[in-house]
């Protein structure tokens, strides 16, 4: 008797190196200072918030790491099978961070290019709060403050994805295939930023 698996594709994720994350946050609290005069990105995004700007800063350390990351993705899961656009160099596209406060969220979407990413790095509340004292405290589905993926199983029903990124996961990053549905739930349970940077890579022939 042996079990055979259906192919499927998922996500990587890691931490951020220390120096690169300084930087990051020494950039991004720059740009908290002075938000009025940050070029909006909001025209090229679904998400229902407020705050979405061009990011760019730091944009080949961020591309390294990105294109290390798809190519561990593709060591994995062996992706040629899956993405139509294959060949070529990876290279980065736009940058863009958001600085998402309560009520606020990413509606479900996909991205273009071939992999996307993001950065969290900062994230002002914890998923236990949310859980105890957002408004889903008496949910069987509390998802308040999470990202998730969104995809169907071999049989075509509808699955999800649940990724509880809150305060623990500052200095994480995450990439996955930009056709992969994705949603942004808002949190309710702090008055502060959750800010990301988040990109595409693109095959360049």
């Amino acid at each position: 008797m042996e079990a055979k698996n259906l192919k499927n594709v998922g996500y990587v994720q890691d931490v951020i190196d220390t120096e690169l994350m300084n930087k990051l946050k020494e950039t991004v609290n720059s740009i908290k200072e002075n938000l009025k005069e940050q070029k909006s990105f909001a025209g090229n995004l679904v998400g229902n918030i407020r705050q979405q700007y061009v990011f760019d800063h730091h944009r080949d350390e961020i591309e390294q790491l990105a294109i290390k990351l798809a190519q561990y993705h593709d060591d994995v899961y062996d992706c040629s099978a899956w993405i139509d656009d294959s060949f070529g160099r990876l290279t980065l596209g736009s940058l863009w961070i958001n600085f998402q406060v309560a009520g606020e969220f990413n509606p479900i979407h996909k991205h273009p290019g071939v992999y996307s990413f993001v950065i969290w790095v900062e994230m002002p509340f914890t998923y236990e709060n949310e859980k105890i004292y957002g408004p889903g405290f008496a949910s069987n589905s509390n998802k308040a403050g999470a990202f998730e993926f969104v995809y169907t199983n071999v049989y075509g029903q509808l699955m999800s994805h649940h990724i509880p990124a809150d305060k623990s996961f500052e200095g994480n990053i995450i990439l996955f295939p930009s056709k992969l549905n994705h949603t942004v739930y808002p949190f309710f349970t702090d008055s502060g930023y959750r800010i990301s940077i988040s990109g595409n890579l693109f095959r360049k022939i």
